[in-house]
């Protein structure tokens, strides 16, 4: 089954917009203490706070991106990382937005489940219990896949059987590190969620209310 072409181009659109609006926010604390701040920030996301190499992790290379924002705001930041969420979607979020920069987002069409799968005999026998059958849930489509398996006691052989079935198909990531054979639809509302709550997070500090705990 082929994915059109500008679907690929469409979730890259919504990765990238969603990746944005985390660096968008964390610009505009830059702002509230540096006014004449024009510089370049990133959101930082990390799966680790220190890697074990003294270089990388969030402790080693988030520094530059945060180190305008006040102690407070640095704990907040460090807090909504994956490594402390365990909620891998900005991390997810991150990888296909970093992959998208650079080539078009591979994205193939798989199984989702069987919407209707009846099965009749011409002759009338009963098929209730005694057709086994198989379906293919998760699997990529193309040329040859088999959908579903049937199996047939032996007093069926030589009967006419009329199979009446509705399959529905998703579409998954390819070739991410982290969203690899990922639902496309899901996985974006994820990653749309998980950029939902760290902006619900900084509101606070935009209204001018401190994060500080009292």
């Amino acid at each position: 089954v082929p994915i059109r072409s500008d679907f690929s181009l469409m979730v890259g659109d919504v990765c990238h917009n969603a990746r944005s609006a985390l660096d968008h926010a964390l610009w505009q604390l830059w702002l509230k203490k540096h006014p004449s701040f024009d510089g370049k920030v990133t959101f930082p996301i990390f799966d680790t706070s220190d890697a074990g190499d003294g270089r990388h992790g969030f402790k080693f290379e988030a520094t530059r991106h945060i180190k305008g924002l006040t102690e407070p705001q640095q704990t907040l930041v460090e807090s909504l990382q994956p490594y402390n969420t365990r909620n891998k979607a900005l991390s997810v979020l991150r990888d296909l937005n970093n992959s998208d920069k650079h080539r078009v987002i591979q994205l193939f069409a798989i199984t989702a489940k069987s919407e209707i799968f009846e099965i009749q005999t011409i002759k009338g026998q009963p098929t209730v219990g005694r057709i086994k059958y198989r379906i293919a849930e998760r699997v990529e489509v193309k040329d040859g896949t088999i959908l579903a398996e049937l199996e047939f006691p032996p007093d069926f052989v030589g009967s006419k059987v009329n199979v009446n079935a509705e399959f529905l198909f998703t579409m998954a990531f390819r070739g991410s590190k982290t969203a690899n054979s990922l639902n496309v639809d899901t996985t974006l509302q994820g990653c749309i969620a998980a950029v939902h709550s760290v902006l619900l997070q900084f509101e606070g500090e935009f209204l001018g209310i401190s994060t500080e705990k009292v």
